[in-house]
């Protein structure tokens, strides 16, 4: 699992850094479905094999240890490289300039409090997708971000974040919809896919951001991997059975939900991508779960995803021409594992080791990995 995690975050990457590699397996927003998906199945895992019905601020709280370091950290780099950047060069990163010029352009005072707060804690972090703000016309709903000169997410200093909210909106609510009866967790992912459908056949919100942003679309992703756990004991055949349906219901989706955004590549390998990897989730997981190196590159999956636009910004800053060719590409790929591992070694690990000398927390690599 872990090769397939780090796999989907240089699908990612090479998404925003625009140049193309057999590491892409699948475009950007198909790679995001497939971490909610793995998410859901290690989430249901953790809390079946960990935690008791009254660790819910325990479980939490290794979220929290999990996740918000590693972004913390990017975050303040942003600022600080960004003000030496500019004080070295005279230009800046975008999220410093859009920062600078929306405060310059009269940005309410009352918003920046706002701002600071979900920039400091991972929540709401999605919701800069869906509003714009200009000085004309304040604050607005977003329709397409695509098209809109003044979208919010500008502001975000680090701006892939946004699914790592949506994470978390799942882990808030993970403790109690993994222990669903297998027939709730099936009905709520029928619901998630109909409220999806029905908005876009009511609606005309079926661009960006509405097409994989949206928690209330996109937890069926979360529960497809959760129900794909709760059954991994099943032999086979009926495994292979239960899911085919959510499967390929969420692997379609996946492919229409593009296909109306205009997100190219355009294709229905997407839908096999998708389905193929919900139904294989638990043998993937009984395969890998022992290899030491496996567990090792997945561990770096989540420091490169929080910190590669950071990096593709600096080198955009000095360096604009070097992603033009092979060997400044791959420069910028070890570039940006280079700074993955170092968030690993030196944040990561450490906190990960802290959260599991805690009490009530014993760790079990072949049963779970890293994954509490």
């Amino acid at each position: 699992m872990g090769i397939l995690r780090l796999l989907l975050a240089f699908s990612v990457f090479y998404a925003h850094a625009g140049f193309r590699s057999p590491a892409q397996i699948v475009p950007p927003d198909t790679a995001v479905h497939a971490f909610y998906l793995i998410s859901g199945f290690y989430m249901a895992m953790v809390l079946h094999t960990r935690y008791g019905r009254d660790a819910y601020a325990e479980f939490l709280s290794n979220r929290a240890l999990r996740l918000l370091p590693a972004y913390l950290l990017v975050a303040f780099a942003t600022l600080a490289l960004g003000f030496v950047l500019s004080a070295a060069i005279g230009r800046s990163l975008p999220v410093l300039e859009a920062l600078r010029g929306a405060h310059d352009a009269g940005l309410p005072a009352s918003a920046w409090p706002a701002f600071l707060l979900s920039q400091l804690t991972l929540l709401g972090l999605d919701l800069y997708q869906f509003f714009s703000w200009s000085s004309a016309a304040g604050f607005s709903p977003e329709a397409d971000f695509r098209h809109d000169p003044a979208p919010l997410h500008r502001l975000l200093l680090v701006p892939q974040a946004w699914s790592v909210s949506i994470e978390i909106y799942f882990y808030l609510l993970a403790p109690w919809l993994t222990r669903l009866r297998l027939g709730g967790i099936a009905a709520l992912i029928a619901g998630s896919l109909l409220l999806r459908y029905g908005m876009w056949a009511l609606t005309d919100l079926r661009t960006d951001p509405w097409s994989y942003r949206f928690f209330p679309f996109e937890l069926a992703y979360f529960l497809g991997g959760a129900l794909a756990y709760r059954i991994a004991h099943w032999g086979w055949r009926s495994r292979l059975a239960a899911l085919a349906l959510p499967a390929l219901a969420l692997g379609f989706t996946d492919w229409w939900a593009q296909a109306h955004a205009g997100t190219p590549p355009i294709s229905l390998a997407r839908v096999a991508f998708i389905a193929v990897l919900l139904m294989g989730l638990s043998a993937i997981f009984d395969w890998s779960k022992d290899f030491r190196f496996d567990r090792y590159v997945g561990e770096l999956s989540y420091p490169l995803y929080i910190s590669h636009i950071l990096v593709l910004d600096i080198v955009q800053l000095l360096a604009p021409t070097l992603n033009a060719s092979r060997p400044g590409q791959l420069l910028i790929v070890v570039a940006a594992l280079g700074v993955a591992v170092a968030i690993y070694e030196w944040i990561d690990r450490p906190i990960d080791r802290f959260r599991h000398s805690r009490p009530g927390m014993p760790l079990s690599p072949g049963k779970t990995g890293n994954a509490a």
